[in-house]
């Protein structure tokens, strides 16, 4: 009767280790869908930031493409219009010109280059967005390898 009494104590005690380890581990499953959420949720974000960060740059360079024809034909307009007023000898025409084509090439090439320089910022963000992503996901994994552990060392104290 002893023996059968400690019997049902044991099995108590058995039964309630089973349910806190099922509560664990639904604490543990429903923690790790946070995570994965909130992981989730931040990736969408980045995604999100990053297209508009796209598309403004897009439209600035439809704006700077749209800008070119105007100003080279603004360009030539002014080329026409000083040559046609002009008086001066063929040399002076021909310096005021190059003066004009060299601030031309100098005007799109600082188009160019500002192009370059936010092109290599968002590069830069997007990187640091990917390794902030992964550093997260090497983190949940980590929480995940831990988790299986306890799990494992739960499972060979309640076999014992």
């Amino acid at each position: 009767l002893r023996q059968q009494s400690l019997n049902g104590s044991l099995r108590a005690e058995l039964e309630e280790e089973r349910l806190q380890n099922r509560n664990g581990k639904e604490a543990w499953d429903a923690e790790k869908s946070s995570l994965q959420a909130d992981w989730k949720e931040r990736f969408a974000e980045s995604a999100k930031m990053w297209d508009i960060e796209r598309n403004d740059l897009k439209t600035a360079l439809q704006a700077l493409q749209q800008e070119q024809p105007t100003l080279r034909k603004q360009f030539h307009e002014e080329l026409e219009e000083e040559k046609s007023r002009s008086t001066f000898a063929s040399e002076a025409w021909e310096a005021e010109k190059g003066s004009l084509e060299a601030e031309w090439e100098e005007l799109r090439a600082k188009s160019a280059q500002d192009w370059d320089v936010e092109r290599s910022k968002l590069q830069a963000e997007l990187e640091e967005q990917r390794s902030n992503l992964a550093e997260g996901l090497e983190s949940l994994e980590g929480l995940q390898q831990a988790h299986a552990s306890v799990s494992l060392e739960l499972e060979r104290q309640l076999s014992r």
